[in-house]
C-alpha cells in the first residue's frame, strides 16, 4: 500500500475551505480535547462570544484518515446554521461533499 504525504491541519481545513465550502467557512478552531458529551469522538460548540470550536478526542491525532473523516464531519456542522444538528440541512451538506469528492481520499 502507498503511503500518503502527512499534510498539516491548517492546510487540510484551508484546501477543504477552497474546494468543498467556496471559502464560506466562519472562523473556527480545533482542539484535540475529550468532548463534553459521553461516548462522543467529536463535537461542535458555538459560544456566546461567537467563537465555534471543533473538539476531536485526543487519540484521533494519531489516526490520519480517521481523524480527517471525524473533522470533515464536524467542518459540515460549522458551514450549517448551529442549529441544524444531523437534520435534512445537515444530510444534503454531506451528501453535496460525497458528490463534490471530499470523502474520495478518505474512504
Amino acid at each position: 500500500m502507498k503511503r500518503r504525504k502527512e499534510i498539516p491541519l491548517l492546510s487540510l481545513l484551508k484546501r477543504w475551505d477552497r474546494k468543498y465550502f467556496d471559502g464560506k467557512l466562519p472562523t473556527f478552531e480545533v482542539v484535540f480535547a475529550k468532548p463534553s458529551q459521553k461516548n462522543a469522538h467529536a463535537e461542535t460548540t458555538w459560544y456566546p462570544d461567537g467563537r465555534i470550536e471543533i473538539r476531536l478526542e485526543p487519540y484521533l491525532a494519531a489516526q490520519g484518515r480517521l481523524m480527517a473523516i471525524v473533522l470533515l464531519h464536524e467542518v459540515i456542522h460549522v458551514s450549517l446554521p448551529k442549529n441544524a444538528k444531523h437534520g435534512l440541512k445537515f444530510a444534503a451538506a454531506r451528501r453535496r461533499l460525497i458528490r463534490r469528492g471530499a470523502y474520495d481520499s478518505l474512504l
